[in-house]
């Protein structure tokens, strides 16, 4: 045997695990590259700093109560029949689910839409239906809002800088990547000392 046999150590090779890392290094980094331009692209496309919203909630649910939570409610309001299945996203949208957030201008927004805003109270943006308009005094807007599936409208009016924008599509199922860990966090009490609730 010679001298280079006898010094060679055990089978065993951290080669193949380091280039494995460097590997996941690589295609990580390219996910958090392409999610900063998609998010850029998304933003200025759709003039919202938020341009995907997770559903955190059953709200806007279309289930078997709907004929009383939606229909009826909005009836007693004056709406018709047709006029509510000609709102957008009529057909509502399931916890989970992601919704692309388009900005718009105060003139812009009407009655059936679907807006995104901040609430009192809440700690995720609230995701309802546009069901009515007050103006102050100076012209601004103040909107009434509704959850499809909740029985009555939400009992605050949503100032126009409360709005971060207007759902324009629903994009099923990818939402539980946020939806999962907030539920877990909050279900051990550590989203309420994080966020102050």
């Amino acid at each position: 045997m010679s001298g280079a046999e006898k010094k060679k150590g055990p089978a065993f090779k951290m080669g193949p695990l380091v280039e494995e890392i460097k590997e996941w290094a690589v295609w990580i980094g390219l996910a958090v590259i392409l999610s900063f331009v998609i998010g850029n692209v998304l933003n200025i496309a759709l003039g919202n700093t938020t341009p995907l919203v997770a559903v955190m909630s059953g709200s806007m649910v279309h289930d078997a109560t709907l004929e009383s939570s939606h229909y009826s409610y909005l009836s007693g309001l004056g709406f018709s029949r047709s006029d509510i299945d000609a709102f957008p996203l009529k057909g509502g949208f399931n916890k989970g689910d992601v919704l692309v957030i388009k900005g718009e201008r105060q003139e812009t927004l009407k009655i059936g839409d679907v807006i995104v805003f901040n609430a009192p109270g809440a700690h995720y943006p609230i995701i309802h239906r546009l069901i009515g308009v007050q103006k102050d005094s100076a012209g601004a807007a103040h909107y009434r809002t509704k959850g499809d599936h909740n029985p009555q409208a939400d009992p605050w009016l949503t100032p126009y800088k409360q709005v971060q924008g207007r759902a324009v599509l629903r994009i099923p199922f990818i939402g539980y990547a946020k939806v999962i860990p907030l539920e877990f966090c909050t279900s051990i009490g550590f989203c309420a000392r994080l966020f102050g609730g």
